[in-house]
Protein backbone atom coordinates (compact mmCIF):
# COMPACT_ATOMS: atom_id res chain seq x y z
CA UNK A 1 0.00 0.00 0.00
CA UNK A 2 1.42 3.49 -1.12
CA UNK A 3 2.29 6.12 1.09
CA UNK A 4 -0.48 8.61 0.51
CA UNK A 5 -2.89 5.97 1.20
CA UNK A 6 -2.00 4.40 4.47
CA UNK A 7 -1.60 7.87 5.78
CA UNK A 8 -5.06 8.84 5.27
CA UNK A 9 -7.31 10.08 7.80
CA UNK A 10 -10.94 10.20 8.46
CA UNK A 11 -13.18 13.26 8.56
CA UNK A 12 -13.94 13.71 4.75
CA UNK A 13 -17.58 12.73 3.06
CA UNK A 14 -18.09 11.05 -0.20
CA UNK A 15 -19.93 12.38 -3.14
CA UNK A 16 -23.21 11.44 -1.48
CA UNK A 17 -22.48 13.15 1.48
CA UNK A 18 -21.82 9.54 3.69
CA UNK A 19 -18.50 9.81 5.98
CA UNK A 20 -15.50 8.45 4.05
CA UNK A 21 -14.13 5.29 5.57
CA UNK A 22 -10.78 4.15 5.22
CA UNK A 23 -9.04 1.28 5.00
CA UNK A 24 -6.67 0.48 8.15
CA UNK A 25 -4.48 -2.54 8.63
CA UNK A 26 -3.86 -2.70 12.08
CA UNK A 27 -1.57 -5.36 14.26
CA UNK A 28 -2.85 -5.38 17.90
CA UNK A 29 0.12 -6.98 20.27
CA UNK A 30 -2.08 -8.26 23.29
CA UNK A 31 -2.56 -11.08 24.95
CA UNK A 32 -6.24 -10.05 26.40
CA UNK A 33 -8.58 -10.90 23.16
CA UNK A 34 -11.74 -9.30 24.30
CA UNK A 35 -9.04 -6.08 24.85
CA UNK A 36 -8.22 -6.19 21.23
CA UNK A 37 -11.73 -6.58 20.34
CA UNK A 38 -12.39 -3.18 21.80
CA UNK A 39 -9.39 -1.27 20.42
CA UNK A 40 -11.18 -2.82 17.06
CA UNK A 41 -14.90 -1.58 17.70
CA UNK A 42 -13.53 2.03 18.90
CA UNK A 43 -11.65 2.48 15.21
CA UNK A 44 -14.45 0.92 13.50
CA UNK A 45 -16.56 3.87 15.31
CA UNK A 46 -14.01 6.37 13.48
CA UNK A 47 -14.54 5.79 9.86
CA UNK A 48 -11.61 3.01 9.82
CA UNK A 49 -12.24 -0.21 7.93
CA UNK A 50 -10.38 -2.34 10.02
CA UNK A 51 -8.51 -5.17 9.20
CA UNK A 52 -6.81 -6.38 11.82
CA UNK A 53 -4.43 -9.54 13.56
CA UNK A 54 -3.46 -9.79 17.14
CA UNK A 55 -0.57 -11.40 18.06
CA UNK A 56 1.11 -12.29 21.87
CA UNK A 57 4.36 -13.79 20.82
CA UNK A 58 7.58 -12.75 19.17
CA UNK A 59 7.04 -15.41 16.20
CA UNK A 60 3.65 -14.27 15.86
CA UNK A 61 4.27 -10.39 15.43
CA UNK A 62 7.24 -11.37 13.16
CA UNK A 63 5.10 -12.98 10.83
CA UNK A 64 2.79 -10.08 10.56
CA UNK A 65 5.32 -7.43 9.77
CA UNK A 66 5.36 -8.80 6.13
CA UNK A 67 3.56 -7.48 5.14
CA UNK A 68 4.03 -4.16 7.08
CA UNK A 69 0.81 -3.17 9.09
CA UNK A 70 -0.44 0.84 8.65
CA UNK A 71 -0.19 1.00 13.15
CA UNK A 72 0.75 -1.24 15.86
CA UNK A 73 -1.10 -1.25 19.12
CA UNK A 74 0.65 -3.35 21.99
CA UNK A 75 -0.25 -3.66 25.20
CA UNK A 76 3.26 -2.63 27.60
CA UNK A 77 3.47 -6.30 29.76
CA UNK A 78 2.27 -9.16 27.09
CA UNK A 79 3.96 -11.63 29.21
CA UNK A 80 7.35 -13.32 27.08
CA UNK A 81 7.29 -10.73 24.64
CA UNK A 82 6.08 -6.81 25.70
CA UNK A 83 6.37 -3.17 23.76
CA UNK A 84 10.21 -2.78 24.71
CA UNK A 85 10.40 -6.06 23.47
CA UNK A 86 8.14 -5.12 20.24
CA UNK A 87 9.98 -1.34 19.97
CA UNK A 88 13.22 -3.16 19.97
CA UNK A 89 12.64 -5.74 17.08
CA UNK A 90 11.56 -3.06 14.96
CA UNK A 91 14.57 -0.68 15.69
CA UNK A 92 16.95 -3.73 14.75
CA UNK A 93 15.07 -4.35 11.61
CA UNK A 94 14.82 -0.39 10.69
CA UNK A 95 11.41 -0.56 10.46
CA UNK A 96 9.34 2.68 10.86
CA UNK A 97 5.42 2.09 11.75
CA UNK A 98 3.41 4.24 13.75
CA UNK A 99 3.17 2.45 17.45
CA UNK A 100 0.51 2.97 19.98
CA UNK A 101 1.20 1.61 23.65
CA UNK A 102 -2.31 0.67 24.85
CA UNK A 103 -2.44 -0.28 28.09
CA UNK A 104 -4.60 -0.66 31.60
CA UNK A 105 -1.89 0.93 33.54
CA UNK A 106 1.64 2.73 32.38
CA UNK A 107 3.82 5.01 34.84
CA UNK A 108 5.16 8.08 33.63
CA UNK A 109 8.94 6.43 33.52
CA UNK A 110 7.73 3.67 31.50
CA UNK A 111 5.77 6.57 29.34
CA UNK A 112 8.95 8.21 28.49
CA UNK A 113 11.11 4.86 28.28
CA UNK A 114 8.49 3.99 25.50
CA UNK A 115 8.94 7.10 23.47
CA UNK A 116 12.29 6.79 23.78
CA UNK A 117 12.51 3.76 22.04
CA UNK A 118 10.27 5.15 18.92
CA UNK A 119 6.53 4.32 20.23
CA UNK A 120 4.63 7.27 18.70
CA UNK A 121 1.76 7.57 22.00
CA UNK A 122 0.43 6.14 24.67
CA UNK A 123 -2.92 5.53 25.57
CA UNK A 124 -4.81 3.90 29.08
CA UNK A 125 -7.22 1.15 28.37
CA UNK A 126 -9.89 3.07 30.06
CA UNK A 127 -9.77 6.06 27.80
CA UNK A 128 -10.09 4.01 24.55
CA UNK A 129 -12.83 6.20 22.99
CA UNK A 130 -9.38 8.58 22.32
CA UNK A 131 -8.21 5.64 20.26
CA UNK A 132 -9.49 6.74 16.26
CA UNK A 133 -8.08 10.30 17.36
CA UNK A 134 -4.90 9.17 18.87
CA UNK A 135 -4.37 6.84 15.55
CA UNK A 136 -5.36 9.43 13.07
CA UNK A 137 -2.39 11.78 15.05
CA UNK A 138 -0.11 9.15 14.46
CA UNK A 139 -0.41 8.57 11.11
CA UNK A 140 -0.53 12.00 10.19
CA UNK A 141 2.47 12.29 12.18
CA UNK A 142 4.10 9.83 10.04
CA UNK A 143 2.74 11.21 6.94
CA UNK A 144 4.44 14.00 7.79
CA UNK A 145 7.98 12.73 8.75
CA UNK A 146 7.41 10.96 5.54
CA UNK A 147 7.34 14.00 3.23
CA UNK A 148 10.05 15.87 4.90
CA UNK A 149 12.88 12.87 5.15
CA UNK A 150 11.42 12.76 0.97
CA UNK A 151 12.46 16.10 0.99
CA UNK A 152 15.43 16.13 2.55
CA UNK A 153 16.52 13.31 0.57
CA UNK A 154 15.32 15.36 -2.87
CA UNK A 155 17.51 18.16 -1.43
CA UNK A 156 20.39 16.36 -0.87
CA UNK A 157 20.34 14.50 -4.15
CA UNK A 158 20.67 18.33 -5.89
CA UNK A 159 23.32 19.36 -3.75
CA UNK A 160 24.88 16.63 -4.77
CA UNK A 161 23.95 16.88 -8.70
CA UNK A 162 25.10 21.37 -8.22
CA UNK A 163 28.60 19.94 -6.58
CA UNK A 164 29.26 17.12 -9.67
CA UNK A 165 28.19 20.04 -12.19
CA UNK A 166 30.37 22.71 -10.42
CA UNK A 167 33.37 19.99 -10.08
CA UNK A 168 32.76 19.42 -13.87
CA UNK A 169 33.42 22.84 -14.29
CA UNK A 170 36.24 23.85 -12.89
CA UNK A 171 38.26 20.73 -14.06
CA UNK A 172 37.11 21.94 -17.48
CA UNK A 173 38.82 25.22 -16.45
CA UNK A 174 42.16 23.76 -15.54
CA UNK A 175 42.17 21.79 -18.21
CA UNK A 176 41.47 25.49 -20.94
CA UNK A 177 43.60 26.87 -18.63
CA UNK A 178 46.93 24.01 -19.24
CA UNK A 179 46.28 24.00 -22.64
CA UNK A 180 46.45 27.76 -23.48
CA UNK A 181 49.15 27.84 -20.89
CA UNK A 182 50.99 24.71 -23.02
CA UNK A 183 50.00 26.68 -26.51
CA UNK A 184 51.82 29.67 -25.49
CA UNK A 185 54.49 27.70 -24.05
CA UNK A 186 55.14 25.61 -27.15
CA UNK A 187 54.59 28.80 -29.81
CA UNK A 188 57.52 30.78 -27.09
CA UNK A 189 59.69 28.11 -27.75
CA UNK A 190 59.03 28.09 -31.52
CA UNK A 191 59.79 31.31 -31.40
CA UNK A 192 63.14 31.15 -29.54
CA UNK A 193 64.31 28.38 -31.82
CA UNK A 194 63.73 31.04 -34.88
CA UNK A 195 65.54 33.33 -32.96
CA UNK A 196 68.35 30.98 -32.43
CA UNK A 197 68.10 29.80 -36.23
CA UNK A 198 68.19 33.47 -37.58
CA UNK A 199 71.60 34.35 -35.25
CA UNK A 200 73.08 31.14 -36.15
CA UNK A 201 72.76 32.34 -40.45
CA UNK A 202 73.65 35.91 -39.04
CA UNK A 203 77.19 34.32 -37.80
CA UNK A 204 77.75 32.37 -40.37
CA UNK A 205 77.44 35.47 -43.09
CA UNK A 206 79.21 37.71 -41.26
CA UNK A 207 81.87 35.20 -40.69
CA UNK A 208 82.29 34.37 -44.58
CA UNK A 209 82.43 38.60 -44.99
CA UNK A 210 85.40 38.25 -42.97
CA UNK A 211 87.02 35.37 -44.72
CA UNK A 212 86.34 37.30 -47.72
CA UNK A 213 88.19 40.47 -46.74
CA UNK A 214 90.85 38.70 -45.75
CA UNK A 215 91.40 36.88 -48.83
CA UNK A 216 91.36 40.41 -50.65
CA UNK A 217 93.99 41.57 -47.89
CA UNK A 218 96.05 38.96 -48.89
CA UNK A 219 96.10 39.49 -52.72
Amino acid sequence: MGMAARHRVPGGQTAAGKPEIFPLRVLILEDRPADAELMVRELRKGQWNVQWQRVHTRSQFVTNLDPLPDIILADYAVPGFDTLDALALLGERGLTVPFIVVTGTLSDEAAVECMKRGATDYLLKDRLARLPEAVARALEQERQKAEQESADRALRDSERLNSAIIRSALAACVNASAMARSARSDAAVSASRAVRCDSVAVRSAASALVIAAAADLCT
